[in-house]
């Protein structure tokens, strides 16, 4: 490869690394005053007295990563592989092709979160990290797929089959000093059965319980924690002796579990969860104290205080009290697509058991669940990664405006969420999503609900409060109820709005 395409290529991981947001080309205009040399010695040098923050790189991490990109040199590269005019048209080609599956431009965001995690977690000097379970599955398939392909360090993951049911009984005190809150402030109504769920109590300890209780335990109840049959469980000897050995047993089959993975040679545990609030993080950390856990989350979102918020990193966005990134105002309008579209083949994670010295994951397979995934999830996702290989293979040396590429790829997310196609709406329709901590049941995103003609004017009217509100996917709701110029207003405010903020 020439020298000046070495100069390149050295520029686009530079402005990955280094500079965050910047395009390669102002890089490249900065570089224009090394002088290069066959010295690797000299480059090091140049480039860390010149563009480097000292105060969070030293000079071995430098060397270090600077290194590991100058070793792919020997990969075979043309000239075309790092002509920005020429990627971009090769992008561009791929971008306008006609979506051949529903929810193909789910891809888009996907490809830039994996991009953006790869490159933190080189800035964080990290050599292996843990993606949690379920969203993780196809999270770490995608990024497995781009440290194959980049030409830069090597970072290995793992998958933990991890879920806040079965870190939450881990955390929890003796009964006297626990409040509960991780459970109850989110979900402050529920039954007393559904209570004893979420502590791991099994069918047969329910009913042993409901025995010697003098009142309907599945009835729901308001404000559970304050209600007095709340009080009289607490009170109950049989529960506490139960209580006390499920916590204890969670906390030791979970540590078990986790040094498996000889989490103990890891100076810092990078973690990487679809959001929000990183939850299962902070279980984690209560579990294992003094460790050092640094999170990467596809998205944080929260209106009250973060725990931990300083170890959290939003990669792709951010909608919180703290901050609202420019990508906020567009990613959080309809977060239900990645939990749903990042799914997994298995259930959610409800303990751990030993069997032969070796610790397993206890998982919670709904039938409901796994239909749906293999019906409809997995041919996105299998649809999806084949459209990721394509991007990737394009975009894979970094080496185009990272601003321009970004607006483009959010713009397909727009198209999704505001102008998706009949069969997409219907489709989605169709799914449906089993809670499985707090409230445990089935909820679906179809409501099935006729509106008449008084009942759409009335909408209509306070309209503005509607398309306002971005927590839920507004066309949809607009779609069921047929409320066809509601849509075509919702999309001409929302194009205004990430015009306005040049998100698309």
């Amino acid at each position: 490869m020439s020298l000046e395409n070495t100069k390149k290529l050295i520029s686009s991981f530079i402005s990955e690394l280094y500079l965050n947001k910047k395009s390669y080309i102002e890089v490249y205009q900065l570089l224009d005053s090394i002088e290069y040399s066959d010295s690797l010695s000299s480059l090091y040098e140049q480039f860390y007295e010149r563009f480097i923050d000292k105060s969070s790189v030293t000079k071995k991490i430098f060397v270090e990563r600077l290194t590991s990109i100058s070793n792919s040199f020997s990969l075979e590269m043309t000239d075309d592989m790092l002509d920005e005019d020429k990627v971009y048209r090769q992008f561009m080609k791929e971008y306008k092709e006609r979506d051949k599956h529903n929810f193909e431009k789910m891809i888009y965001p996907l490809f830039l979160f994996t991009k953006n995690l790869y490159f933190e977690l080189i800035k964080n000097n990290a050599k292996r990290v843990f993606f949690f379970a379920r969203e993780g599955q196809f999270m770490k398939k995608l990024f497995d797929e781009m440290v194959k392909e980049f030409p830069g360090p090597k970072i290995k993951s793992e998958y933990l089959y991890v879920s806040r049911a079965s870190t939450f009984l881990g955390t929890l005190l003796p009964i006297t000093e626990e409040r509960f809150d991780s459970l109850c402030v989110q979900y402050p109504n529920m039954s007393i059965e559904t209570f004893l769920k979420n502590l791991n109590f099994n069918d047969i300890e329910i009913k042993n319980i409901a025995e010697k209780l003098s009142y309907d335990i599945k009835v729901s109840i308001n404000d559970i924690r304050t209600s007095k049959e709340f009080r009289v469980l607490l009170k109950m000897k049989s529960f506490v002796k139960l209580y006390d050995e499920k916590r204890l047993s969670a906390k030791k089959r979970f540590l078990e579990y986790l040094n498996q993975f000889e989490i103990n040679k890891e100076s810092v545990l990078h973690i990487v969860d679809v959001g929000w609030k990183g939850s299962i993080q902070n279980n984690i950390q209560k579990i294992l104290e003094n460790k050092v856990i640094q999170g990467y989350y596809l998205g944080l979102v929260h209106y009250g205080d973060i725990v931990d918020y300083e170890k959290k990193l939003p990669v792709l966005f951010e909608y919180t009290n703290e901050h609202i990134s420019t990508n906020g105002y567009l990613y959080n309008g309809n977060r239900p697509f990645f939990e749903i579209f990042l799914d997994a083949d298995h259930g959610s994670t409800v303990n751990y058991e030993k069997n032969e010295n070796k610790i397993f994951p206890v998982l919670n397979n709904q039938k409901k669940e796994l239909e749906m995934f293999e019906k409809y999830i997995r041919p996105v996702q299998d649809n999806m990664f084949e459209k990721y290989v394509k991007l990737l293979d394009i975009l894979k040396y970094s080496f185009y405006n990272n601003i321009l590429i970004e607006k483009k790829i959010n713009r397909k997310f727009f198209l999704l969420n505001f102008s998706p196609t009949k069969n997409e709406a219907e489709e989605f329709n169709k799914y449906y999503h089993f809670e499985n901590f707090g409230v445990m049941n089935y909820s679906q995103f179809k409501k099935n609900e006729k509106l008449g003609f008084f009942i759409k004017i009335k909408k209509y009217v306070r309209f503005h409060d509607f398309i306002r509100n971005d927590e839920t996917w507004q066309y949809l709701k607009l779609y069921n109820a047929r409320m066809h110029m509601g849509k075509v207003v919702l999309y001409l405010y929302k194009k205004s709005i990430m015009k306005k903020h040049d998100i698309i």
